[in-house]
């Protein structure tokens, strides 16, 4: 969300105010952080992926988290485009459905209408 968005927040609805105050902190962060004017909203399209799942492109598959060296944290996708011939650590994982893509537009319109009421 973009900072002005967050500006425009001021005065709508019961929290816009309150909301747009305290978003300053995360603003300032993106901004020397990402050198950006706008902040990610993690929380709230995790949200969205519930209430308005048309927003995503959603892909399922086996999901892995790699937990040593250089990628760890990573989080990594069998989309199943290959047959295992042999045992590995993908076999036998269940599957997930995974938000590969965001029509980020439509998100942003959505979450900024919810935060104004």
């Amino acid at each position: 969300m973009t900072r002005q968005q967050m500006d425009d927040l001021k005065g709508q609805g019961r929290y816009g105010t309150f909301l747009q105050q305290i978003c300053q902190f995360y603003l300032q962060y993106h901004r020397e952080t990402y050198g950006m004017e706008a902040m990610f909203l993690h929380d709230p399209t995790a949200f969205a992926g519930v209430i308005a799942p048309e927003c995503f492109t959603w892909k399922v598959g086996a999901v892995r988290v790699v937990t040593e060296g250089l990628a760890c944290g990573a989080t990594i996708m069998d989309l199943g485009n290959k047959t295992w011939n042999s045992p590995n650590g993908w076999m036998n994982r269940p599957h997930v459905r995974v938000a590969i893509d965001v029509d980020a537009e439509r998100l942003t319109r959505l979450i900024y209408n919810r935060l104004k009421l």
